[in-house]
């Protein structure tokens, strides 16, 4: 039974602090579980990325809207696909999440950029997410929308590229009918 990585988390840490001695467990920094995780969990599936933008001011609006109906209606022709979108108004390099007090979500701060957009995508059969994302990114160009897609094999470049996206995300929206969850391969 696979269990989903947010709740190794706890699991990871003791088996950690189990084989090293208290002035070892000081000298590793709070990170070390991220990199066994990221070293042990790998995702169902390849995942494939469209990386839409826009020279100078950025994404409007309604650009942003129209890009996430595309999204929907081309699930509707690959039912087995799962997506995300992350809407970013900051650059991914130093962006980081803080709580504000008062505030139910937390606040992305960093180096502000144009607004852009990220887009992942991970199919349940055979090559289902790569038709996908180019049909997608095809629809897209005939509107005049910039774009360029790639495909992440490696396990750990794709969880580290979820959490990429997530750490400088203004919204972060999962579309698709396959059981699959982004969020549980977030890094809190």
């Amino acid at each position: 039974m696979k269990t989903e990585p947010t709740k190794l988390i706890e699991r990871i840490r003791k088996e950690l602090k189990k084989n090293m001695t208290p002035a070892e467990i000081e000298k590793v920094k709070d990170d070390s579980w991220k990199n066994f995780l990221l070293c042990n969990t790998k995702l169902p599936a390849t995942l494939y990325r469209l990386h839409i933008y826009h020279k100078g001011k950025g994404l409007s609006t309604k650009k942003i809207t129209s890009i996430e109906n595309t999204l929907k209606y081309a699930l509707g022709e690959n039912p087995n696909v799962k997506v995300f979108i992350v809407v970013s108004t900051t650059s991914g390099k130093d962006a980081h999440r803080v709580k504000v007090n008062g505030r139910r979500r937390a606040v992305v701060q960093g180096t502000p950029v144009p607004t852009h957009v990220h887009i992942g995508a991970i199919g349940n059969d055979q090559g289902s997410a790569k038709s996908y994302i180019v049909d997608v990114g095809n629809r897209l160009r005939e509107r005049g929308i910039r774009n360029k897609n790639y495909s992440i094999k490696n396990h750990k470049h794709a969880l580290n590229y979820i959490n990429y996206c997530q750490r400088q995300a203004n919204s972060f929206h999962q579309y698709g009918k396959s059981d699959f969850n982004f969020r549980a391969y977030f890094f809190k």
